[in-house]
């Protein structure tokens, strides 16, 4: 994966990206999205893989045997721009594979609004979105949990804190990411957002929320059986969701699957800095 971070002027908003998405931008901004996709956005680490599969499963019947991976079945839009040491079609030429899927297609992007599909992002088409969002302090934690398990980076959680402190983050800056989904819910029907906490607290209703958005019927057996499948103990023994190879090596995609990971990653003074930001920079 690149290390080289660039700040790129997107729509009159700053976003740091890997400096191959300059080989993509336009194919990005142009990108014909369809009334019937199922968009899943949302910053790195914030609960979009567990979201994936509940929606997948949700808009398919809930099949829940599939053996395809996700990254074959929910590809991400703009895998294409890092250097990945992958020989899959649906990451090096992510864009197209993703424009080349079957009607519904699904499609995973971590791009911050001002950067998805002008079609999208103006509401020009009109596919269904759920945007997750996180506690930020444990995304830093998750972050840094799956850079360092996939040899990506070596980076600390002081280290990668003070990125996201200091807007130098992968995709970031945070805020703007974030409140940007927050601002266009109120103009976007099509647009539902959730939290990766609400789901760990009742996953139920945000089943039940999320089958309505995507306007599917579901029961409470299958309901219960969701929940099973989609619980962490079910995902993490399921090769399709949780594994990854790199460079030859399977590697584990999921952690704990809890809340509150950075009181026990974190010091006392990280956390501070860490809720000051929050008050100062969150607009919901």
């Amino acid at each position: 994966m690149s290390s080289k971070i660039i700040p790129f002027s997107i729509n009159n908003s700053i976003v740091n990206l890997p400096e191959g998405y300059a080989r993509i931008s336009d194919d990005i901004e142009n990108f014909t999205v369809k009334q019937t996709d199922i968009w899943v956005l949302g910053f790195p680490k914030s609960g979009t893989t567990w979201l994936q599969e509940m929606v997948w499963c949700l808009a398919n019947n809930l099949n829940l045997s599939c053996q395809r991976s996700m990254l074959e079945k929910f590809p991400v839009l703009e895998s294409k721009m890092h250097h990945h040491h992958s020989d899959e079609y649906y990451i090096l030429e992510s864009i197209k594979y993703c424009d080349d899927l079957p009607d519904p297609r699904f499609i995973k992007c971590h791009l911050p609004w001002n950067a998805l599909p002008k079609q999208l992002r103006t509401g020009e088409a009109k596919p269904k979105i759920i945007y997750i969002h996180r506690d930020p302090k444990d995304v830093v934690v998750s972050m840094q949990n799956f850079l360092n398990n996939m040899g990506f980076s070596n980076q600390s959680i002081e280290q990668l804190s003070e990125s996201m402190l200091e807007n130098r983050i992968m995709r970031g800056p945070y805020w703007n990411h974030v409140n940007s989904a927050f601002e266009n819910q109120k103009i976007l029907p099509n647009l539902l957002l959730i939290s990766y906490e609400d789901m760990l607290n009742d996953l139920s209703s945000i089943i039940r929320k999320t089958a309505k958005h995507l306007e599917v019927d579901i029961d409470e057996n299958q309901i219960e059986n969701l929940k099973h499948h989609l619980s962490f103990q079910s995902m993490k023994k399921n090769k399709t969701i949780a594994v990854r190879e790199i460079k030859g090596e399977i590697k584990t995609v999921l952690a704990k699957g809890v809340a509150g990971r950075h009181k026990e990653n974190m010091s006392p003074e990280l956390i501070s800095r860490f809720e000051k930001w929050e008050n100062e920079n969150r607009k919901y």
